[in-house]
């Protein structure tokens, strides 16, 4: 499980830093509309809440309104998350990052107010996450504007990732066969850069959700209590669709990638994180152990 943690002082004040620079270097002028300004509002009313010894309290009668403070905090916790790599991107990818960045402030505060009509924005955040994350962690990362969605090299050998964030747990397996048919048509036929002696594909869905629609809130005792209960998760529905998640699977793509992100509680306001890597060989000849290797240095 990967977490972030600063107090909600130094969030506000990180986020208000790279929001002059977006605008400075790179001229993203953050929509008055964005999902971002109505997050960034009710977190100074937390932080003035909490220097004034006040009681937060639904005045309104908001069905929505923990929900709001929870998914406020978190989005904004996982887009502090992507925007730490923003001077560690080369070129290239530093101007598709940006790109795709301004999609990220559209859409709906509320995951549960989302459609297929505005589900992009978070759908870019996942994609922007891990390339993010592997940045981070010192990978030689690029983004592209079609396909693949990532790359990343490992010494000779190169890896192509296909992104999918469902919209609902039916569509598991149709997105999952759509990245792979993707990553075959497109990324891992491609000629090899130089240098690159290797290529295998990996697909990546975000199972969020697959989980619930917005309407939930996980609650923990702790972090280990939090890890447990959503690793039991993420198993299921791996071995529940097992079969016929595998089954299309070529030696050429020996991994599926699945990643839980959402707002949850454990004490006080918290962002979940997880990331499972399956074997898709299913008994098969497989460079998953190859994968696995390379992939060492990304935080569990």
């Amino acid at each position: 499980m990967s977490s972030i943690t600063v107090s909600y002082e130094t969030l506000l004040k990180n986020l208000t830093d790279k929001e002059r620079i977006l605008v400075k270097k790179h001229n993203i002028i953050i929509p008055q509309d964005s999902w971002y300004r109505e997050a960034i509002s009710i977190l100074k009313e937390l932080i003035s809440a909490i220097k004034k010894s006040e009681t937060l309290s639904n005045k309104n009668n908001d069905d929505n309104y923990w929900n709001r403070i929870f998914t406020s905090l978190g989005l904004l916790l996982e887009l502090f998350g992507v925007l730490e790599a923003l001077d560690l991107i080369d070129k290239d990818s530093l101007k598709i990052f940006i790109s795709k960045l301004k999609l990220i402030f559209k859409g709906p505060l509320l995951m549960n107010d989302e459609d297929n009509a505005n589900n992009l924005g978070r759908n870019t955040l996942f994609e922007l996450k891990l390339f993010s994350r592997l940045i981070k962690n010192g990978y030689k990362a690029q983004l592209y504007y079609d396909h693949p969605d990532i790359s990343f090299q490992v010494d000779v050998r190169e890896y192509v990732i296909e992104c999918k964030r469902l919209y609902k747990p039916e569509t598991l397996i149709k997105n999952t066969k759509a990245a792979l048919d993707q990553l075959l048509k497109y990324s891992l036929n491609k000629a090899m850069p130089e240098g690159v002696y290797a290529r295998y594909g990996i697909v990546a869905v975000s199972l969020s959700r697959y989980i619930h629609t917005g309407d939930k809130l996980f609650d923990a005792s702790s972090q280990d209590k939090a890890r447990e209960r959503i690793n039991y998760e993420m198993k299921k529905i791996f071995n529940d669709n097992k079969e016929e998640l595998l089954r299309p699977f070529p030696i050429s793509v020996p991994a599926l990638i699945f990643e839980y992100s959402d707002r949850g509680s454990i004490d006080i306001p918290y962002t979940y994180n997880f990331i499972d890597v399956h074997e898709t060989a299913n008994g098969r000849y497989s460079r998953f152990k190859l994968l696995m290797e390379d992939l060492k240095k990304l935080d569990d």
